[in-house]
């Protein structure tokens, strides 16, 4: 378990940083905040505020399914909300998670206690 005693927003989250994530099926992995300004073509209506991360490490599966719904985080602030992940033509893989304080607009906290 980590301990979480705050946030960091999507503001206060620095591109080309480090930043670790815990998934379901990938376990602990780290990759590196590439875009503050990310797009996903997939959601209707979508804005281009999704944080984009690289897998900067060559992790066997920076994302996998049943990774959603985790949580990015750097000791002791939470991040965001893992989406998903995907690999390039390069394959390079990718992740891609919500920055925390989006979850406001659906009128919950992250729990800091």
């Amino acid at each position: 378990t980590v301990d979480i005693t705050g946030v960091k927003t999507r503001d206060q989250q620095t591109v080309y940083s480090f930043y670790p994530k815990y998934g379901q099926t990938s376990g602990y992995t780290i990759g590196r905040l590439e875009s503050k300004y990310a797009l996903l073509t997939g959601i209707p209506n979508s804005n281009a505020t999704w944080m984009l991360v690289s897998n900067y490490y060559g992790y066997e599966d920076l994302s996998a399914p049943g990774d959603s719904g985790g949580p990015w985080f750097s000791t002791p602030h939470a991040l965001g909300i893992h989406h998903g992940g995907y690999e390039d033509e390069e394959e390079m893989q990718w992740a891609v998670y919500m920055a925390i304080n989006y979850i406001d607009d659906l009128g919950i906290e992250v729990m800091t206690e």
